[in-house]
């Protein structure tokens, strides 16, 4: 093997293992711990003679010049994930992981564009490129630090921004030909405020939020919630519970503090293209290591949007399907009055200005009325024209008025009103009409009469504390959106159902038939007389006072499930009126229950999950709405799926070397967990200098090796060196296992989602956008999973070898 294979093996390995690359750290570390910052060239020497005692005969210049080789020719240099946002193509990513290479839009209901073996596709000159009837992509990687006019940035600065970047094109073809569309990109970044910043992984906002946190080994139990935030100086703060981190470190993506009592936490970040976030981490405390995983419930505000149209939501509102009920009382009936034929004229003004009086005359005399306490009055109908005297009516105003239930949101107000003891009035039952619409707000509300006698089961009336609604009901709609607080004040007319205006029926109970007679002031007839129905006036008031809408949060990012292992997923409430009214709309997952907070402020789903088969989400369904005896509000609803899946692996050798030992650091995390507690406390800095010194040193340029050699990092990666020798054979085996099962867990993941793609796509063709949004939630759920799966296996097949490898070289 050449010199130059040699070096390429060596660079490649170091990129892809990172247990190797901290084992020969280590033993270079080991070397140069003797040679001092004047003696460089004694450690070049003492470096190379290392290499060849090692089979690695090479030294730095050919080293260098084959980092030049693997960037134009080798495309696993280049591995990672490159987030490519787009305003016309949309959000893509260009995934080079493993042997494969994929290209796929962020919507959840598109399928990739390719996702072919290396094999594939074409990799020269540092350009990547694929054709087939589909799709035809080309795209040139490279680094900042490569381009000539950064020639001149200071190398610490450089090294802090020099990520890897694409540019390309792409264009698709079909029947529906697209493009080109001209793409840039990103290594290593999940959203579009991590492809604008200039260094490495997503800034600190993208991360803040409250995750739920879930222990993967042992009694899988909760440790609390792990609070991300960031302080004013722009600062990454963390807190484990009650439990404030007194230092953090942050930087590509990769969050590591230090607790009190000396306890280390340190997490990876990852955020989907739906905005749902998680990570994947450890605590130390005390010795032992436990390994964590975590979702935030809220879903990133800057993730891609969808593009799958929404419901319409204009639709009449019908009698039965509105869910919350206000039952008033009528007002008192007076003591019976006889004859009414004794009603004084009620003074008018006509249209034209003419003052006159309506003289009411009782059909029968004799009848005997009950009304409650009030007074006759002159009202116009809101439906007649302003300039049809003739329309002017009487009616019996009643002294006691009525409130609804508070308006709460913009653009919804659904309301059934009924009222009680309605049939000591009359014994059919009362007409609800508008008498007088609200001058604040003419238009908004409409009011729909009863269309069934009763609401069936699944109806909104099913709990009602009304069984028949023909009696006394309406339902109160609003026919606008309004937009600011106050009250409404309306007069609503109310008319006995038995009662006719030719008195035909005999029997009016407490209301009124009369004939009308409009005469001027001087007594002379104005208009022709009528026959009426004489209602009862009642003033009703609506107040509005406008609250931050209801939010159901959590659905879209929940954690998976484990078969046979507690399992806990938070929804929350935001906005809207507490206490909250959850209700689960779907069969709980076997083993687990819904329960809701003390002011239904959250909904938890708990318990132990059942033996159910992995990568089978189970899908879940629930509504939640605000108090009903206080305001009215629609109610929300939200779809989404529990993915099932097996525990993230969790091989202790590993955990001990990977995450405590400083594997994040050489793959250009932010810090090494047993850093944090060999060096008492977190310096920021020098891990940022360490960082950027590295890379440097990587790329075969000049580098400061007293950041390099810090006896911190030397003393680290002795005990890397140890625990890697100390790794059984059986670690191996274990791994190996982990990745069959992962794959078998993802391949029925795969399946799953394909076929909610065709139902999906199916609803869409019906033109049923709400059930396909019902789908595409369930699907959004899946491919998050499935990337996280995915990532999993990757990381643990470069587990195995590096495992395998070390041991094989280290061991006696």
């Amino acid at each position: 093997m050449s010199a130059q294979d040699i070096a390429q093996n060596y660079l490649i390995a170091l990129v892809a293992h990172p247990l190797l690359a901290c084992s020969a750290l280590s033993d270079i570390l080991d070397i140069l711990e003797d040679y001092g910052p004047d003696e460089r060239e004694e450690a070049k020497a003492a470096v190379a003679q290392y290499y060849a005692d090692n089979g690695l005969a090479v030294d730095q210049d050919t080293l260098s010049k084959t980092l030049d080789t693997l960037k134009s020719s080798k495309l696993a240099f280049w591995a990672g994930v490159y987030h490519m946002p787009h305003p016309d193509a949309g959000t893509l990513r260009l995934s080079i992981l493993g042997d494969t290479v994929t290209l796929a839009c962020t919507d959840a209901l598109k399928d990739s564009l390719f996702s072919v073996p290396y094999a594939a596709v074409r990799f020269e000159d540092q350009t990547l490129s694929y054709e087939d009837d589909k799709v035809q992509f080309s795209a040139r990687l490279w680094y900042p630090g490569d381009l000539p006019e950064n020639a001149a940035v200071a190398p610490l600065d450089m090294a802090a921004r020099n990520e890897a970047r694409l540019t390309g094109t792409l264009r698709i073809r079909g029947d529906q030909p697209e493009g080109p569309y001209a793409l840039a990109g990103k290594r290593g970044v999940y959203t579009a405020a991590g492809f604008s910043d200039p260094g490495y992984g997503d800034p600190a906002p993208v991360w803040a939020g409250r995750y739920q946190a879930q222990y993967v080994d042992g009694d899988f139990s909760f440790p609390g919630t792990v609070a991300l935030s960031v302080n004013a100086d722009g600062s990454m703060a963390l807190a484990l519970g009650d439990l404030q981190a007194a230092a953090v470190a942050f930087a590509n993506n990769t969050v590591v503090a230090r607790l009190p009592h000396g306890a280390v936490i340190a997490l990876q970040l990852v955020c989907a293209p739906s905005g749902a976030r998680s990570f994947t981490g450890a605590v130390e405390a005390d010795g032992i290591t436990r390994c964590l995983v975590g979702t935030c419930p809220v879903l990133y505000a800057g993730a891609e949007e969808s593009h799958t149209p929404r419901a319409a939501s204009d639709a009449a509102p019908g009698f039965c399907d509105t869910h919350i009920d206000q039952v008033l009382t009528l007002a008192q009936l007076g003591a019976p009055v006889e004859p009414l034929k004794s009603l004084s004229p009620v003074p008018v003004v006509y249209a034209d200005g003419s003052p006159g009086t309506i003289v009411v005359t009782p059909t029968r005399a004799g009848d005997v009325y009950r009304v409650p306490p009030g007074a006759m009055v002159a009202y116009r109908p809101p439906a007649s024209a302003q300039g049809d005297d003739d329309a002017l009516q009487v009616a019996w105003q009643l002294d006691a008025g009525y409130t609804l239930l508070r308006m709460i949101e913009p653009a919804y107000y659904q309301l059934r009103v009924s009222l009680s003891d309605a049939q000591s009035a009359d014994r059919k039952g009362i007409d609800i009409a508008m008498g007088l619409d609200a001058a604040e707000e003419p238009g908004f509300l409409s009011l729909v009469a009863p269309t069934a006698a009763t609401c069936g089961l699944g109806t909104g009336g099913a709990d009602s504390p009304v069984k028949d609604f023909t009696i006394a009901s309406v339902l109160l709609a609003n026919a606008k959106t309004l937009e600011s607080d106050g009250v409404l004040n309306y007069l609503f007319a109310l008319s006995g159902k038995s009662t006719s205006p030719d008195n035909a029926a005999g029997d009016h109970d407490g209301f009124l038939c009369a004939t009308l007679t409009y005469n001027t002031a001087d007594g002379r007839p104005k208009y022709p007389p009528r026959q009426v129905r004489v209602p009862l006036l009642c003033a009703v008031s609506l107040p509005v006072t406008l609250a931050e809408p209801l939010a159901i949060e959590g659905m879209a990012a929940l954690p998976a499930g484990y078969p046979n292992r507690p399992a806990s997923a938070t929804l929350s409430a935001t906005g809207g009126v507490q206490p909250i009214a959850w209700t689960s709309t779907s069969a709980a997952p076997d083993g687990l229950a819904w329960s809701a907070s003390k002011n239904g402020a959250s909904f938890t789903l708990s318990g132990k999950l059942g033996a159910l088969p992995k990568g089978r989400p189970v899908s879940l369904s629930v509504s939640a709405q605000s108090d009903r005896s206080k305001v009215v509000s629609s109610i929300k609803t939200a779809q989404g799926a529990l993915p099932v899946s097996s525990p993230p692996a969790t091989s202790t050798g590993f955990v001990n070397i990977g995450w405590i030992a400083g594997a994040i650091i050489f793959c250009g995390g932010a810090m090494a967990l047993d850093a944090a507690i060999r060096w008492e406390q977190i310096d920021p800095q020098f891990v940022s200098d360490y960082i950027a010194q590295k890379r440097l040193m990587l790329a075969g340029q000049d580098a400061d090796f007293e950041v390099i050699f810090d006896r911190r990092v030397i003393f680290l990666a002795a005990q890397l060196k140890e625990a890697i020798s100390e790794v059984a054979e059986a670690e191996v085996a274990v791994l190996v296992g982990q990745v069959r099962e992962g794959l078998a867990d993802l391949q029925a993941l795969g399946e799953w989602r394909q076929e909610r793609l065709i139902h999906a796509r199916e609803a869409i063709d019906d033109g049923d956008y709400a059930y396909a949004r019902q789908i595409q939630d369930e699907i959004e759920s899946l491919r998050d999973e499935m990337t996280r799966m995915g990532e999993d296996i990757l990381d643990l097949t470069n587990r195995a070898t590096a495992i395998a490898e070390e041991y094989d070289r280290l061991a006696p």
